[in-house]
């Protein structure tokens, strides 16, 4: 099925992590990530343009990455409109933070059965 492939090619594109090197990508990627989307994209150009890009950053080669593209899209539109509501970037790092470090620690555990 679409998931299990799309987890298949980003094992790839990651290579081997552990549980932390998984949570020490998820602290780097959710901050950097949305300081960059939600904190200036987000503020220079608005919520509908930082969420395409993130978008569509979220992407590869493979067509079997469109499952990523599609869950950056709701997770950018997430994100986003948890710094509107809030009228502050933490909480989107936070949420972004999690989620990163759900998916790479399932990944990294997934590669190691």
């Amino acid at each position: 099925d679409a998931a299990r492939r799309f987890e298949a090619l980003l094992r790839g594109v990651l290579g081997s992590l552990d549980a932390s090197q998984a949570v020490g990508l998820a602290l780097l990627s959710g901050f950097a990530e949305e300081l960059f989307f939600r904190g200036a994209v987000q503020g220079a150009w608005g919520y509908g343009w930082a969420t395409v890009l993130f978008a569509a950053l979220h992407t590869g080669r493979d067509r079997g990455l469109w499952v990523w593209t599609v869950f950056a899209l709701a997770a950018g539109l997430a994100f986003g409109g948890l710094v509107i509501w809030t009228g502050n970037l933490l909480p989107a790092v936070v949420a972004h933070v999690l989620v990163n470090a759900i998916n790479l620690t399932r990944l990294a555990r997934r590669r190691g059965e």
